[in-house]
């Protein structure tokens, strides 16, 4: 499904110029699930959702059936918005990754507007975390503002995740 350019142009803009933390984390919120929506197969579920004990949250999650384009991943999705002014760290990737564990899920995805720290090939700082968590069979796909920014339609999210798992399992 091509994404409507005005409305996607619309939301971007609304992430590049909020204002506030909370803003920025609403923005980000907002732009993803209209992007996982428009998957085939992919539904939204909820926003800001918090656990039995309220000690985690998880900013979205996606039912994803088993005919989508993204069927590799597993039928829960989460997405860890991160609409910071710099790069996420390794502490806030490893919380990430805490919450992939305890869902005994196996992959996620983690919007970080400006990346996270450190370098893939390297595997340093946050990349560390990244990497480490493929030996531990899960799979954080990490998406930037300039992936978001070159998407035109929902076939080019679903390469680009695909894409994004085989570049960190063959990083692992």
């Amino acid at each position: 499904m091509i994404y409507p350019p005005e409305e996607l142009k619309s939301l971007l803009d609304k992430c590049h110029a909020a204002g506030s933390t909370e803003e920025r984390g609403d923005a980000l919120e907002c732009l993803c699930r209209f992007l996982f929506e428009k998957v085939d197969g992919v539904r939204f579920h909820a926003r800001d959702l918090l656990n039995a004990k309220r000690s985690q949250e998880i900013d979205l999650s996606f039912w994803v059936a088993t005919h989508s384009p993204l069927s590799f991943m597993p039928y829960v999705l989460l997405v860890e918005a991160k609409n910071r002014t710099d790069r996420v760290g390794s502490q806030e990737v490893n919380w990430f990754v805490s919450k992939l564990e305890r869902r005994k899920l196996t992959h996620g995805i983690l919007v970080a507007m400006n990346g996270i720290s450190g370098s893939d090939k390297r595997g340093s700082h946050a990349w560390d975390v990244v990497i480490k968590a493929v030996h531990d069979g899960i799979r954080v796909v990490v998406l930037t503002r300039e992936d978001l920014d070159s998407l035109s339609c929902a076939d080019d999210l679903v390469r680009r995740i695909q894409d994004r798992v085989l570049h960190i399992t063959m990083l692992a």
